[in-house]
């Protein structure tokens, strides 16, 4: 199964609510919060001023392809830092 990156499940919960989000994206706000939890830890997240000043550092862009695998990807900083600022607005 293919899962949404966090901030599109929370900014569907936002809009719609969590019974609908959690139905269709087959996932719970806690399972989220744990991908969220487990992406600040410090086996991904890089310390500031390292790994070329990229947030994450083991991103995927895409496995069939064999492409950008294991590396940092600044597409992949910006849906991890959406995450965030969309728990931010639910969490008001």
């Amino acid at each position: 199964m293919i899962r949404p990156p966090k901030s599109v499940l929370l900014q569907y919960i936002y809009d719609y609510g969590l019974d609908k989000a959690a139905s269709l994206f087959h996932i719970d706000i806690e399972t989220a919060d744990k991908i969220m939890k487990t992406l600040s830890s410090p086996a991904y997240r890089a310390e500031v001023g390292t790994n070329g000043n990229f947030i994450l550092m083991h991103s995927v862009g895409s496995i069939p392809h064999g492409a950008e695998i294991d590396v940092p990807l600044n597409y992949a900083d910006y849906y991890f830092l959406e995450g965030i600022m969309r728990k931010r607005d639910l969490e008001k």
